[in-house]
């Protein structure tokens, strides 16, 4: 009986653990969003202003807590169904910090090794009694697809590689999942685990290629999207857009307190669905 006391001690120790660093995040990431002139954002609130300018308010300006938490996407790996209690946002973090675990240690030419990476991961966010054997498999899968794509053969220069960046006044901060070389190719990675439309995400790479540029020097940057779900890891190339315009748009309707919501089928993911925004319910043009 002992041994299961401390093993769900630990586990409510992890759980705690897990819970502070979310929260600790979330206030990090409301403090750069937006700082006291108006001109310094994250790309994560940028997105979130581009998606849809009420949710950005919610979060950023009102600092709300999500009532309605997203429900997960229902990946399914050969037709399984993952029946656990993660989330698509936690399952993406353990993802992302085993891959950077790794590509650290490739940086200072250690010896890595990814599976054992996503397994101390598992360990050190609490997750090995939450998430399905269903799951665990094909995670395990998709990152062994990871080890077999060309990019993880790529000399590796950066893993989350953190920057802050002007752009005609507006500084934009985030952080890089991979900045590698590919033969003569210089490439920038973002890895993605979930699922739905991938095109709000060339923003995303047109500022990571700006970051590279002052971070490592002017080459020719190409990027890519990296998904990794369903046990397989495949590649997309988004079309370029130019960061600089698209930032001083999105910054400047920020500044205007321009947040009128943009109900859709993103509306079904938003965790201030119902309480406090009732957009969903509603026409599109009924809004102004």
């Amino acid at each position: 009986a002992a041994p299961r006391l401390f093993e769900r001690a630990s586990l409510a120790a992890a759980l705690r653990a897990q819970d502070d660093r979310e929260q600790a995040e979330r206030r990090a990431e409301q403090a750069a969003s937006l700082d006291e002139d108006g001109r310094a954002l994250s790309f994560t609130a940028l997105d979130t202003y581009a998606r849809c300018p009420a949710r950005y308010r919610y979060r950023y300006v009102l600092g709300l807590p999500e009532l309605a938490p997203a429900a997960p996407p229902r990946l399914v790996d050969r037709g399984d169904a993952y029946d656990d209690a993660i989330g698509a946002d936690e399952y993406g973090t353990l993802i992302h910090l085993a891959l950077e675990r790794y590509n650290r240690r490739r940086v200072e030419g250690l010896p890595a090794d990814l599976l054992q990476a996503f397994e101390a991961q598992i360990g050190e966010l609490g997750l090995r009694s939450r998430i399905a054997p269903a799951r665990l498999a094909a995670a395990r899968s998709a990152l062994q697809a990871y080890l077999r794509h060309p990019i993880a053969q790529a000399r590796v220069l950066g893993a989350e590689v953190a920057f802050n960046i002007d752009f005609a006044g507006v500084t934009v901060r985030g952080a890089v999942d991979l900045v590698a070389e590919l033969g003569e190719q210089a490439l920038i990675v973002d890895y993605k685990t979930g699922a739905g439309p991938t095109g709000h995400y060339a923003l995303q790479l047109a500022i990571y290629r700006e970051a590279a540029r002052h971070i490592f020097g002017e080459r020719d940057w190409q990027s890519r999207l990296l998904i990794l779900r369903d046990g397989d890891a495949h590649e997309l190339q988004l079309p370029e857009i130019d960061a600089a315009a698209r930032v001083s748009e999105l910054a400047s309707g920020i500044a205007r307190l321009e947040f009128a919501p943009s109900p859709g089928a993103g509306c079904a993911a938003c965790p201030f669905r119902a309480q406090p925004c009732t957009a969903s319910n509603e026409p599109p043009g009924n809004f102004r």
